[in-house]
């Protein structure tokens, strides 16, 4: 749990009883250079789009306020997601 920095104790009997189970280190950047970032998002903008996907949306604001934002999320004090909305009037 690297972005916490918390330590996380795996039961490695309950993965064996399992049965057929991985454990997988996943490494953003090493995915990255295995494949596009925009291929993963164009999977998710088609799994939202077929409402095959409905992420928790916590936070909805103007772009002007993403200071105030990236705060509640430094802060741990968002739990889904957050949309900030660009008008055409900003551009």
């Amino acid at each position: 749990m690297w972005s916490s920095g918390a330590e996380a104790a795996i039961n490695l009997s309950s993965l064996r009883r399992a049965g057929r189970t991985s454990l997988y280190g996943l490494m953003l950047f090493s995915e990255l250079r295995r494949e596009s970032a925009a291929i993963g998002l164009q999977r998710l903008v088609s799994l939202v789009a077929a409402q095959r996907l409905r992420p928790h949306v916590s936070v909805e604001a103007p772009w002007t306020e993403v200071g105030a934002i990236a705060r509640q999320f430094l802060d741990r004090r968002v739990p889904g997601k957050a949309v900030l909305h660009v008008s055409e009037s900003t551009k």
